[in-house]
């Protein structure tokens, strides 16, 4: 076995390694799944693209808007390894997960279209957590099943950028019309219901076309009841005995950290005075940007997999964190915020876009399906997904909003009712809050950067003691019939 590219598929599978170096989902699995992820970007951005529109017309503050997504990866977190539990058991096929999540979703966010009290919206929001856990987890197994570790990076790349097209979509259509009326109703709220509607649509496009791949059966017979509650409770703790698996789970905490609060750019951009023209510009040119950047994550980190062997994938991490973080402090910090910043800020969010998003498929994604056994992948995923998401969404929003409010002096619900707004308020929130984005999204990539050399020795560690683990149980099986005729 090369050192450059590890097989921890199973002692069986490698012995078929020959006829399976260019599997990978057919289209029809490829584009569901793209389309399935691309409806949790869409939801991600609903909130930050209405944020305005909420202060406005209901009199959310930014405090508010935190707890709000707070609350939603609580729900995430309990729900996300539910689901991964059920499809790694064949309780339920992992087509069905999918389908019953998007419809559940779509109709939960056409009904947080029709409130507008904080307390029905935060149990919405929380239902909807529950539902949106199933998508990236579910998807991510499936390609990790389908596809061969040599193009692993570029599939996960391919249908991770319909997240990010899924981000553009809602901020392309709904900033504009988010504080406008349309047809006799606030333009957020019609936007929120066109959402719910087409995720019920992508329920039954799913429900048509995808294809799932064959999963290997389990070798013994699963355990039920409250014995099933013990065995999953261990499998849980194996994880954490695999040091690749902890790393991972921290660094990606703080990788997921500025992805909960870059949403705020919109309302920065906004504050500074930029129209919601060239807001959708900006925003346009970040997801189209970070959509061809995953995919090109996913290949480099693939390309320095093959080049270099396993330390590849750890080094295609750092080479973008690198990228992102003088980018962010640039585009945030790099002068008074105003409208005449406009293409400072369309330049420096598109390399961002390009360069700074290559840790989850060229590196996070690929290591972590190589360091459990194969029955277990969408488990560990789900568990990963959910602990990463749910701490940095108690942790973000919150940060940003007490680092913007009370450390850089951002205002803006304070100053709501008391008197007028000036340009001169707006610019004085932009800059607090471009500063509180900084540190809240900058400290966390240092520190990632900084976990993320630990894989360099980890990595390999772990797939040895899994492929060792592995030959002991193919020996042990391998004698059982021999034993049986003695």
């Amino acid at each position: 076995m090369s050192p450059h590219a590890p097989s921890v598929a199973g002692v069986d599978e490698s012995a078929e390694s020959s006829e399976k170096d260019d599997r990978e989902p057919g289209w029809l699995t490829q584009a569901s799944l793209f389309i399935v992820v691309a409806i949790q970007g869409a939801d991600m951005k609903l909130l930050s693209s209405s944020m305005k529109a909420l202060q406005q017309d209901i009199g959310v503050t930014l405090t508010d808007i935190g707890y709000m997504a707070m609350a939603q990866m609580i729900t995430t977190t309990g729900a996300a390894p539910l689901w991964g539990i059920l499809a790694d058991r064949g309780t339920l096929t992992r087509r069905t997960i999918l389908v019953a999540a998007c419809l559940g979703q779509g109709l939960v966010t056409m009904l947080l279209a029709l409130v507008s009290d904080m307390a029905s919206m935060v149990l919405l929001r929380m239902l909807n957590g529950m539902l949106l856990a199933a998508l990236r987890p579910i998807a991510n197994g499936i390609i990790a099943d389908a596809t061969t570790e040599n193009k692993q990076g570029r599939i996960f790349g391919r249908v991770t950028s319909g997240f990010l097209l899924g981000m553009l979509a809602t901020t392309v259509t709904v900033v504009p019309v988010a504080t406008e009326e349309v047809m006799g109703f606030h333009g957020w709220r019609v936007a929120w219901v066109v959402v719910g509607l087409i995720s019920v649509l992508v329920a039954g496009v799913v429900f048509c076309c995808l294809e799932e791949p064959p999963c290997k059966p389990a070798t013994t017979t699963l355990p039920q009841g409250c014995a099933a509650v013990g065995a999953e409770l261990k499998t849980l703790w194996s994880f954490f005995t695999v040091l690749t698996f902890c790393v991972l789970v921290v660094k990606g905490v703080f990788e997921a950290i500025p992805h909960t609060v870059f949403g705020n750019l919109i309302l920065f951009l906004q504050l500074a005075g930029v129209d919601n023209g060239k807001v959708v510009a900006v925003m346009t040119a970040h997801f189209l940007a970070a959509a061809a950047g995953v995919g090109l994550g996913g290949r480099v980190g693939d390309c320095l997999a093959g080049r270099i062997g396993v330390g590849g994938r750890p080094l295609t991490s750092q080479l973008s964190l690198a990228f992102n973080v003088p980018l962010t402090c640039g585009m945030l910090l790099g002068g008074a915020p105003n409208s005449g910043n406009f293409w400072l800020y369309l330049v420096l969010v598109t390399l961002r876009g390009l360069l700074g998003t290559w840790t989850n498929c060229g590196t996070n994604y690929p290591i972590v399906t190589h360091i459990v056994p194969a029955l277990s992948r969408t488990r560990v995923m789900a568990w990963g997904t959910a602990i990463e998401d749910s701490i940095a969404a108690a942790v973000g929003p919150i940060l940003l909003a007490q680092l913007a409010e009370r450390a850089f002096g951002y205002d803006f619900g304070a100053a709501k009712g008391r008197r007028p707004r000036s340009a001169a308020d707006d610019i004085s929130s932009a800059e607090a809050l471009g500063k509180a984005l900084a540190t809240t999204i900058c400290i966390p990539m240092i520190l990632a950067f900084a976990l993320t050399s630990l894989l360099y020795w980890s990595y390999p560690r772990d797939i040895r003691k899994l492929q060792q683990q592995q030959q002991q149980e193919q020996e042990l099986t391998d004698k059982e019939p021999s034993a049986g005729v003695a």
